[in-house]
């Protein structure tokens, strides 16, 4: 159950970088 747990949030931590690095480079082509 604890792994599951720590890999759920690893993968959402995975996600949320992903997420944060497309708006920043969305952002410098508009710039």
């Amino acid at each position: 159950m604890l792994q599951l747990c720590s890999r759920i949030k690893k993968i959402i931590s995975i996600l949320y970088i992903r997420c944060i690095l497309e708006t920043i480079f969305a952002f410098e082509k508009h710039a």
